[in-house]
């Protein structure tokens, strides 16, 4: 028994410190109609219909949050992390990062660029 407990204790206690360090497995919006889930790689994991149940996220491909032209390359959206009430993008292959604001409301998420930090996108 302690030979498993080990490591599910080591596990949490990794969540934990990632959690305290600002580094979220997957970050949650939902209002009354939909709950969407964003994983840590920036790529949806599920879009769900609150009503219905039925999930629109495709489970056969990684769609991302994001794509941005940066220095004459695409660029996925490779990461996310929470800061406060706002979310940060981080994509593969360089240092730009989008800084976004969610306005929740019964009809509607809205997810507000804030803030760039890093080279610029054209795209």
């Amino acid at each position: 028994m302690r030979c498993i407990m080990l490591p599910i204790l080591a596990l949490a206690a990794a969540a934990e410190a990632s959690r305290a360090a600002g580094v979220d497995a997957e970050i949650v919006f939902e209002n009354p109609r939909v709950r969407m889930v964003l994983g840590a790689d920036a790529a949806w994991r599920s879009i769900v219909d609150k009503k219905t149940g039925r999930d629109y996220c495709v489970r056969d491909q990684k769609i991302r949050f994001a794509s941005a032209r940066v220095g004459g390359a695409m660029r996925e959206a490779s990461r996310v992390a929470r800061r406060g009430d706002r979310f940060v993008i981080g994509f593969g292959g360089c240092d730009t990062q989008l800084v976004y604001a969610v306005d929740a409301a019964d009809d509607r998420i809205a997810f507000r660029l804030v803030e760039v930090v890093g080279p610029r996108p054209s795209h």
